[in-house]
């Protein structure tokens, strides 16, 4: 099975049964929009036709500036987009300022001053790591109060993104209770920032107890491009390869603990800047073809490669223009190499 989102919307929340949280007198609730979206997707094998218009809803949260924060799949093909404060019940009509299919966010901003008067904007925190204790807003099957519930982040990896399937990138896993409705609403920590943005729950149609949102870094590097006006995009190292360890490893007279054999090295990637080297010829491991003679990645910053999707998760935690110390297996020995990372190149597993 696969993360799925569900209708418009999926989420990250957790707790026996979903709290009602009253928007008067609490800042995160207040903060946290209703997002109504009529859609007409088109048919892009017969692009003169469009599908019927259907509304779809998902949540959102005030941001610096007036703006609200939300998925991009909530806002997809989106012909009308209304919001509306868990205190009102009048909608505000909305207008996509941003949107970025890869990291699945988007940026709302309402034109009407009174929408953002007298609510506060939530702030980002850092990324938050295994175990910690955190809380989820949105509304979850629509409805017309703000549902609030509790969790922990099981842990952060690297996965395929639900929006645009294209690539894996850095995810917060939790074990939160998903309904539909909640995509784009935030999920934050102990101390009330928003730590990362609920979108998917793992499974078709059902919910098995496991759920994902996007990690805030994203959301940051989302807000550093559109307010420098350049378009969104992930760093990158620009190296393919196989995840090799323990006996596999010792056979190839590599350590044994392992880690990212690269294979080849895209041109123009920061890795090709950095000298790291590529496969000089290529042995049949089983019924795979492994390039050998390569760099062997060991570590990142200190943290080790120990798994298939680990060196996507530890480069995904950056930006572009970040560098990174690389600790290699090259040659017989240990090596430390120091990368600025670009956003050209991929890591593929």
């Amino acid at each position: 099975m696969k993360p799925a989102a569900l209708g418009a919307a999926a989420f990250l929340a957790v707790a026996p049964a979903a709290a009602q949280v009253p928007a008067a007198g609490n800042g995160v609730a207040a903060s946290v929009v209703y997002v109504q979206v009529f859609r007409a997707p088109y048919d892009w094998s017969q692009p003169w036709r469009q599908e019927p218009v259907s509304g779809v809803s998902g949540s959102g949260f005030l941001i610096d500036g007036g703006r609200i924060l939300t998925n991009g799949h909530v806002i997809a093909d989106a012909r009308q987009v209304l919001v509306r404060r868990p205190d009102q019940a009048s909608p505000y009509v909305a207008t996509v300022e941003a949107a970025g299919d890869d990291c699945d966010l988007a940026v709302l901003r309402v034109a009407d001053p009174a929408f953002a008067r007298g609510l506060r904007p939530l702030a980002f925190g850092p990324l938050p790591r295994a175990g910690t204790r955190v809380n989820t807003y949105g509304f979850p099957l629509g409805g017309q109060d703000v549902s609030s519930t509790a969790g922990i982040v099981s842990r952060i990896e690297s996965r395929g993104y639900v929006h645009s399937g294209a690539d894996a990138h850095l995810v917060v896993q939790t074990d939160a209770a998903i309904n539909p409705g909640n995509s784009g609403g935030p999920l934050l920590d102990s101390q009330g920032n928003v730590v990362g943005v609920n979108t998917a729950i793992y499974g078709p149609g059902g919910n098995i107890g496991i759920g994902f949102a996007m990690p805030i870094n994203r959301a940051k590097q989302l807000m550093d491009g559109y307010q420098s006006g350049r378009k969104f995009e992930p760093p990158r190292l620009g190296v393919s390869g196989v995840f090799i360890a323990g006996d596999v490893a010792v056979a190839l007279e590599l350590p044994s603990e392992g880690g990212f054999l690269v294979d080849e090295i895209e041109r123009g990637s920061s890795a090709e800047a950095a000298g790291l080297r590529g496969a000089r010829r290529y042995v049949i491991i089983g019924n795979t073809e492994v390039g050998i003679g390569g760099d062997l990645i060991l570590a990142v910053d200190g943290q080790a490669v120990d798994s298939s999707r680990a060196l996507n998760r530890i480069i995904s935690r950056k930006r572009p223009g970040d560098k990174a110390e690389l600790t290699l297996f090259r040659g017989g020995r240990r090596v430390t190499l120091t990368v600025r990372l670009g956003v050209s190149g991929s890591e593929t597993l």
